[in-house]
């Protein structure tokens, strides 16, 4: 490989190694404030503004999303969740593991019993002229990417294999068609013998039509040539940012009662059957009418369901609060799936007895969320000429995508930016998310250059870059639209 694998750990290691130390001290006062590792994390905030009061912002930048990621994969929710996390990445740097520039994508790994790794869990200093001269490790974007070569070049020579086999039998049915007609011998009739004398008649060889030549492979005209389209050959880009899937950013997270009792939801393993493991679960994938089961215990529906217009209050991992007022409550079977189904933003809480085996008997709550009540969004933003620290260069359209080449300053955080219009705004509460293409840093400057691509509903309405509470209009005259045809 052209990387040499332990320059790159030497380079990354250290900076990553000295991140999550950082990360783990903030997580370590948090639990200490709170005095409970359980609390769970308010946003995603806490961690992040403790860090940029130390370290550096460029380094935030690049290791924040690579570690967001890790948090993830965990479940990761409460304090001490993150700081199992980060104990765990901590031994995996001191074992040979590291980051490439935040792409989680392609992991850098080496042996632990490599000298750079040994230099790094003793604090001493090695030089690159140390170290020998094959270093073991392993890519596994570059990885990739040969065994995809290699399987274009096998298919390859398979094509060219095929064509020389069959290039003989074709020759062999052309020579055989065109071949010349056998000639025909003509051969002396037999006369008559008479008693005295043999008469010899003279036969005339009869006239032989030859073959008809036929035209095997007419000449075709071939068609106008046309003139290919240029290949585009993007660049490629310095660092990558992954974003949270869009399922992820609106899963539930809490569930609070009309008597103000919070809930921890917990995501329900999609089995034949639903067998709530906890005391709330979501079903997953639920998001016009969300479904929740919850236990029965004794008299829970005499105590917290009283009222028709009771609100219950669902906030999701993105921050939002999403507002349902009760409109009914049901009894139903295990086999009633209808009230599970709905067209309109609205909640079905199954009230299911702790003996699922032998009673079938349910209840559902149904509650209707009310229009516009989401808190801790991008709903309304306020119209701005320009959002400070942010400068958009040129913007590709092509339908309903539209890419964007954004320059923001270190204070800006690329993950809370959004490409979309007006029309979106106005007819839904969600935004789809804005997805992070690439990501470098402007040369002789503290500024990050981003190429973000985001959604648009309307293609006639202006798009709108949104960032927390303010939304910049994109200007048209640094908009390039596409061709259906391209």
């Amino acid at each position: 490989m052209s990387d040499n694998f332990a320059q790159k750990y030497l380079e990354i290691a250290p900076a990553y190694l000295k991140f999550l130390s950082r990360e783990l001290e903030v997580l370590q006062k948090q639990i200490a404030q709170t005095g409970n590792e359980t609390v769970e994390e308010e946003g995603e905030q806490a961690p992040r503004s403790g860090l940029l009061k130390r370290g550096s912002k460029q380094v935030e930048a690049l290791f924040r999303p690579y570690l967001e990621n890790q948090y993830s994969k965990a479940e990761a929710v409460t304090f001490g969740d993150k700081k199992r996390v980060v104990e765990g990445q901590i031994t995996a740097v001191k074992n040979g593991q590291a980051p490439i520039q935040a792409n989680p994508a392609r992991t850098l790994k080496i042996g632990s019993d490599h000298p750079a790794v040994v230099s790094l869990r003793e604090g001493r200093t090695i030089k690159l002229t140390d170290l020998p001269d094959e270093t073991i490790g392993e890519d596994e974007g570059e990885t990739t990417a040969q065994q995809t070569e290699q399987k274009k070049q096998q298919k390859r020579s398979l094509m060219m294999a095929g064509m020389v086999l069959m290039f003989f039998p074709i020759m062999g049915i052309l020579w055989w068609m065109l071949r010349p007609a056998p000639a025909i011998e003509a051969q002396e009739p037999v006369a008559a013998a008479t008693a005295t004398a043999i008469i010899t008649a003279t036969v005339e060889s009869p006239t032989v039509t030859p073959y008809p030549t036929y035209t095997l492979f007419p000449t075709l005209t071939p068609p106008p040539s046309a003139t290919p389209l240029p290949t585009v050959t993007p660049p490629k880009p310095e660092a990558t940012v992954q974003t949270v899937a869009y399922d992820e950013r609106v899963r539930p997270v809490s569930l609070t009662l009309p008597n103000g009792q919070t809930e921890r939801i917990f995501v329900a393993a999609q089995l034949d059957k639903w067998k709530p493991s906890h005391r709330v679960e979501w079903w997953p994938g639920t998001h016009i009418r969300r479904v929740f089961a919850m236990a029965d215990e004794g008299r829970l529906l005499a105590e917290l369901f009283q009222h028709i217009g009771d609100e219950i209050v669902v906030r999701l991992r993105s921050g939002h609060n999403v507002t349902y007022r009760m409109t009914d409550i049901q009894p139903a079977t295990i086999y009633s799936t209808e009230q599970l189904y709905a067209t309109d933003p609205s909640l079905a809480l199954v009230i299911y007895p702790s003996d699922t085996e032998t009673n079938t008997e349910r209840w559902i709550v149904i509650a209707e969320a009310v229009q516009g009540n989401e808190q801790g969004g991008n709903s309304s933003p306020r119209a701005e000429d320009e959002i400070p620290g942010v400068v958009v260069r040129a913007c590709e359209q092509n339908s309903a995508r539209l890419t964007c080449t954004v320059q923001v300053s270190p204070e800006i955080d690329p993950n809370q930016l959004l490409i979309t219009d007006a029309s979106w705004l106005d007819a839904l509460t969600i935004v789809p998310p804005t997805q992070i293409d690439a990501m470098s840093a402007v040369s002789d400057t503290a500024y990050l250059e981003l190429q973000l691509t985001g959604t648009v509903r309307n293609s006639t309405a202006a798009p709108l870059l949104i960032y927390g509470e303010a939304a910049m209009q994109i200007a048209p005259s640094v908009i390039i639209k596409q061709s259906k045809n391209e």
